[in-house]
Formats: structure tokens, C-alpha cells, sequence
């Protein structure tokens, strides 16, 4: 049986992951950062930050949609992947941040991530 608060105390997580992502991606780097993060060969850390960040932003608005199957899951999903977008597009009011469609494609697949795990936890795929 949930408590009221469970739903509500969702929501807050959600919130915060939402304006952390936010902070996160429109902040100035630190000197130094853009160049450690675009040095890595084979995957830069700034995509693997996008997409462990965009999956965290996902899975929180799942839970806080709860239940969040079929169509409502799949809204979730674009509204996470439109404000993925939409932060990418305000990065360059921020000093050192440029938009990178790489970068939209990161926060994307993270988004996928978090909804394909939301589908297998929900037992099977989604009802559209």
C-alpha cells in the first residue's frame, strides 16, 4: 500500500533531477573541463554525461507519472527528449557551451535507456 507522501516525495525527486540537468548543462564549465571531457578517444565523457544524466531525468519523470505505461510512458519519454533538446539550444547564453546535435543524440538515447527499462519493469512492452 503507498502513503499519500510517496507520489508527492516522486514528484520532488523529479523536480530536482529536472532543474539539476538544467544547472548541469547551462552552467560554465570549469576551466579545463571542456578539454579534459572532448579528450577521450573512443566516447568523449561529456556524451556519457549526457546520457546518464538524460536517464536519470527520465526515470524520475516515469516514476512521477506512475503509472507510466503505454502512451503515457511514450509522452514522458518526448517531453524528455524535447527538454533534452531544449537545453542543448540555451547552451550557447552560457560561457564555454556551444549546441551539439551529438550532445541531443546523448540525451536522447539516455531518455531511451531510462523508457526501455521502464517497459521491461512494467512487464512486457508498452500498450500504444
Amino acid at each position: 500500500m503507498r502513503s499519500e507522501s510517496e507520489p508527492r516525495g516522486r514528484r520532488v525527486v523529479a523536480i530536482a533531477w529536472t532543474l539539476a540537468a538544467g544547472l548541469v548543462l547551462l552552467a560554465p564549465l570549469p576551466p579545463g573541463l571542456a578539454e579534459l571531457a572532448g579528450e577521450t578517444p573512443a566516447l568523449p565523457l561529456d556524451k556519457l554525461a549526457h546520457l546518464a544524466l538524460f536517464a536519470l531525468v527520465t526515470r524520475s519523470w516515469l516514476r512521477a507519472a506512475a503509472p507510466a505505461r503505454g502512451r503515457r510512458a511514450l509522452a514522458v519519454a518526448l517531453a524528455a527528449v524535447a527538454y533534452g533538446a531544449l537545453l542543448e539550444l540555451l547552451q550557447p547564453l552560457a560561457a564555454e557551451r556551444s549546441t551539439e546535435l551529438l550532445d541531443v543524440a546523448a540525451n536522447a538515447f539516455g531518455t531511451a535507456l531510462a523508457w526501455v527499462f521502464q517497459r521491461r519493469k512494467s512487464g512486457g512492452p508498452p500498450e500504444l
